[in-house]
């Protein structure tokens, strides 16, 4: 007899959610002004699965026994309850609030969202394969705006950094450096698929070209911090060879050596528009009048409205959160705390906290060699998220909480609710009912029977 979840009927909800991450960089990309093409997505899936929801009457068998944390649902609480409170505070309140609507939707639907609709393991991996697509595709945008194509969608280079569909280069780089380690980890996940190992083979190399062509250093910084991560956490994963774990981390370091070379031959010879010579982009940075020392005083000055009242922020309107020559902080936590205060702090950062715990490398009771190998690469871009939010104020955008919404998926969830209640999450020969694999990979050679 089939699983629950087989006899379910089309899985459109699924389906949609897994588009939405795929499109979840595409900023430029827009139904309507104001409104993506994530956003419309996510709110079709939201929709179906409260359809289906009120229809069946439950959210399947492992629902009970795999619940969202309670510790996640107190996080959020704090976020938004420290929204409210700045708003009242800000320039703009209406503006206010509805940012801190979008930081519950990053942090308090996307999660929700996840453990809803990602039941099985599949279900998981083909959100994986999604987030790299989301890089590769935004790598392609960049590469052929660096051929001379121009498009509405795509906007204009900004001194020889490009945009790609995400609307400005900080963007850009911020996307594909926490798109990079799911990239990665894909490799593995379809080695024994040809076409889709193919497909996303392709996509690796055009995800460090865009991220070349962003010149964005923090997000340098962060896909570095995100490779290393999930490379060191893919050693530890049974039937992946250390072999393999040496040859993609060499063979990103070689892409990425060709790319930077690549591009600087290029500028040099005049090749093709200007792009930036990293070297160039590193001196502009950190110079007398470059932009770490306009982000320095960016922090200063936040700091200093801080320790005026720390526990309620400013607000996030534009106005309010404006510190230095119409400038916002380039730090996500020391923006999250001048807008929304200690509250927001605590709650968005005690999310991004649980979502490490979850996926730490040795964490018991994982049995799938798949879902370590996820969860490896999970751990690789909330990392990169981290070290790119350091200098980024990308607090409330949707792409970089796509991998901690994945980690709340029942999947990963249920493996940990397993270990942490001290109960066995069964043999292998006995899957859960709703969370079974579609078929095995193996490094080795093999692949046992679906």
């Amino acid at each position: 007899m089939l699983p629950v979840e087989r006899r379910a009927g089309p899985r459109i909800a699924e389906s949609l959610f897994v588009a939405a991450i795929a499109t979840s960089s595409l900023v430029s990309v827009r139904l309507a002004t104001a409104v993506t093409v994530t956003d419309g997505l996510l709110l079709a899936c939201g929709v179906l699965a409260v359809l289906r929801l009120l229809a069946t009457g439950t959210l399947g068998a492992s629902a009970r026994r795999i619940p969202m944390p309670v510790s996640w649902a107190a996080c959020v609480g704090l976020v938004m309850l420290g929204g409210f409170l700045s708003s009242i505070r800000a320039v703009d309140p209406p503006a206010s609030i509805s940012i801190t609507l979008r930081l519950l939707v990053v942090t308090g639907l996307f999660p929700l969202l996840a453990w809803m609709l990602l039941r099985q393991e599949g279900d998981l991996v083909k959100a994986a394969a999604a987030l790299a697509i989301a890089g590769a595709i935004q790598g392609l945008a960049a590469t052929l705006q660096l051929g001379g194509l121009e498009s509405t969608l795509f906007g204009s280079p900004q001194f020889g950094r490009y945009t790609g569909f995400a609307g400005h280069p900080n963007d850009l780089g911020a996307a594909l450096a926490i798109t990079l380690p799911m990239s990665l980890v894909s490799l593995f996940l379809f080695a024994k698929r040809r076409f889709a190992f193919v497909l996303l083979g392709l996509g690796f190399p055009l995800t460090l070209a865009g991220l070349r062509l962003s010149g964005s250093l923090s997000a340098f910084a962060g896909a570095l911090a995100g490779v290393v991560v999930t490379l060191v956490a893919l050693r530890k994963v049974d039937r992946v060879s250390r072999r393999w774990v040496w040859y993609g981390g060499g063979l990103a370091a070689l892409i990425l050596v060709l790319v930077v070379r690549y591009g600087a031959t290029l500028e040099a010879g005049g090749g093709f528009a200007d792009i930036k010579d990293p070297r160039t982009r590193l001196s502009e940075v950190v110079g007398g009048r470059g932009t770490l020392s306009t982000r320095f005083r960016t922090i200063k000055s936040a700091l200093e409205d801080i320790a005026e009242n720390p526990l309620v922020g400013r607000g996030f309107d534009r106005e309010s959160t404006d510190v230095f020559r119409g400038r916002q902080v380039h730090s996500m936590p020391i923006l999250a705390w001048h807008a929304g205060g200690l509250l927001v702090l605590t709650g968005l950062f005690g999310v991004i906290f649980l979502s490490l715990r979850i996926v730490r490398p040795g964490r018991a009771g994982t049995t799938s060699w798949r879902l370590k190998v996820i969860r490896a690469g999970l751990l690789g871009s909330t990392c990169a998220m981290i070290v790119n939010g350091l200098a980024q104020p990308f607090l409330y955008k949707r792409f970089g909480w796509i991998p901690v919404a994945l980690i709340f998926s029942r999947p990963i969830l249920q493996r940990v609710t397993s270990s942490m209640s001290g109960k066995p999450p069964g043999p292998p020969g006995e899957p859960d009912p709703e969370v079974v694999p579609d078929r095995p990979y193996a490094m080795n050679g093999r692949s046992g029977s679906g």
